[in-house]
């Protein structure tokens, strides 16, 4: 097993990778890197091509981490990363725990399309790995199209989240965190600007709110009819896969749009099947 000495900017990103990642997740693994330091290891292919690891790689550069050390392996045996200068019972020890932890949660967006396509263009079995299979309409998961070879029948999620409502709804206050939102508003006030402008940034101020969901779903569940409905137009909530392509929440590909076109002949003429949502 070699170990060899390299750089970062000697790896390449991978251009068909699957995960987007977020705003707030390219947040906190900057934060994580730049206070706390490298704690995985990454993954590349004989080429210096990152099979995973492209977001930690993309961000260590911007956090003072140009350095790497390269072990090379069949895959026979586990890498272990071994941080000589911590101890997990401290504070940055169990500090990077939480943060390994938590990054990994908030900085996955699956990029549907790209999934769809590395299922087409490899022979990828999507199920195979937890995508589990769009069900056809009146059949189950193991219906016509679930699992058949070259077709792309998939969703990109695991598990659609399963609330149980509180027996009280909770505070609208309690549904998103305003604090960065009303502080930028604030300086924005102070300044003299012309109003257009200030107008303009206290507009893009408001995508700082940060949505708690879960309790958007708890309020939702509550809700009379009427503001159900309006939670659902703006998005805050999705009950219904069709009303939701109907609105323009979900982008859907090519080869999806096709199926969906197939499965519901009378919801999507010709020209809607290419057509991308204008939002």
């Amino acid at each position: 097993m070699a170990v060899k000495s390299g750089k970062i900017k000697d790896l390449r990103l991978d251009s068909r990778n699957a995960n987007t990642g977020t705003e707030e997740g390219g947040k906190l693994l900057r934060k994580s890197l730049s206070e706390l330091g490298a704690g995985r290891s990454i993954l590349v292919d004989k080429n210096n091509n990152i099979i995973a690891g492209n977001k930690t790689a993309g961000t260590a550069e911007d956090a003072g981490i140009t350095d790497t050390i390269i072990v090379e392996s069949d895959g026979t045996k586990l890498i272990v990363v071994k941080r000589t200068d911590l101890d997990i019972d401290s504070k940055e020890g169990r500090e990077l725990a939480l943060a390994d932890n938590k990054v990994s949660e908030v900085n996955l967006n699956f990029d549907v399309e790209v999934i769809d396509q590395i299922a087409v263009d490899f022979g990828v079995h999507l199920n195979d790995w937890g995508f589990v299979p769009i069900e056809e309409e009146g059949e189950g998961a193991g219906g016509a199209g679930a699992g058949s070879s070259g077709e792309n029948n998939y969703s990109r999620k695991i598990e659609p989240p399963i609330y149980n409502p509180s027996e009280k709804a909770p505070l609208l206050s309690e549904l998103a965190d305003q604090t960065k939102t009303v502080d930028l508003i604030d300086e924005i006030n102070a300044e003299e600007i012309p109003d257009e402008i200030k107008a303009f940034l206290i507009a893009a101020a408001h995508r700082h709110r940060v949505f708690n969901y879960e309790k958007i779903a708890d309020y939702y569940a509550h809700a009379p009819a009427s503001i159900q409905h309006l939670m659902e137009r703006s998005a805050l909530v999705v009950i219904d896969m069709d009303q939701a392509i109907e609105y323009g929440f979900v982008k859907m590909s090519k080869s999806l749009s096709e199926q969906y076109a197939f499965d519901h002949p009378s919801d999507i003429d010709e020209d809607t099947a290419d057509a991308t949502p204008a939002n």
